[in-house]
């Protein structure tokens, strides 16, 4: 059965127990899944910083590529955003099939607008780290 295509408004539940089980099974993913985003964006980041601190060519082409390297990361943060964007529509779209409960469809969006902050910060930091690592490099 295809749970998306059907209207959480309108469904018989009634006449489909399971589908409530089901529902709830895809939405604790989804609610992993966007957790497991943000834990690898920050993994990501920080392994680049580990390779810019410890290989000095490295940091050299830095200094070819700066340009393309801070478009990468406000474009590529800006797909994990509509990413995280998406996730959050299908896991409150699996929610209301089982439960419309206010508290549980705030927890989806509040976890929504944390993740995305953490994102925000994530890039923040990692422009802010490849912007110093090159100021320290044009210096020297």
């Amino acid at each position: 059965m295809d749970l998306f295509s059907k209207d959480p408004k309108d469904f018989a539940y009634s006449s489909n127990p399971l589908d409530r089980e089901i529902a709830q099974s895809y939405a604790q993913r989804f609610w992993d899944a966007g957790n497991q985003t943000v834990l690898l964006i920050y993994a990501a980041a920080f392994g680049v910083y580990v390779a810019l601190g410890q290989y000095p060519e490295l940091r050299n082409r830095t200094l070819d590529h700066e340009g393309a390297l801070v478009v990468l990361a406000l474009l590529g943060n800006a797909a994990l955003i509509f990413l995280l964007r998406r996730m959050a529509c299908h896991e409150y779209r699996l929610t209301r099939t089982y439960s419309e409960h206010p508290l549980l469809i705030d927890a989806i969006w509040s976890a929504l607008h944390m993740r995305i902050t953490l994102v925000c910060i994530n890039a923040a930091i990692y422009l802010f780290v490849l912007t110093s690592i090159l100021k320290r490099a044009l210096a020297a």
